[in-house]
């Protein structure tokens, strides 16, 4: 399947990759731990459970993010719209839709 992020989600990829290469160093491995996520869900995003609000999660190893996404099964394209670190306001996203 395709992949687009929301705009906002997509600043959230740049948010995250520049706190972690200027806090932690680990700009280059977040960069690609989130690639891979996407290359993961891309290939099959239906494997992920669906939450009770109708989104899909997927919880990125090593980093304290999560990837909200819905695939649309009529364009063939999973919608990421959040990348949300998981100790700061769950939920804020939800108004994105």
């Amino acid at each position: 399947m395709k992949f687009r992020f929301v705009d906002a989600a997509a600043d959230e990829v740049e948010e995250a990759v520049s706190y972690s290469r200027i806090n932690f160093g680990l700009g280059d491995e977040i960069n690609i731990a989130i690639k891979a996520a996407i290359r993961e869900i891309t290939a099959d995003p239906f494997r992920f459970s669906k939450r009770r609000d109708g989104f899909r999660v997927f919880n990125l190893p090593r980093f304290p993010y999560r990837l909200f996404f819905q695939p649309d099964v009529e364009t063939g394209t999973v919608v990421f719209y959040a990348v949300a670190h998981t100790s700061r306001r769950p939920n804020y996203w939800k108004s994105r839709i």
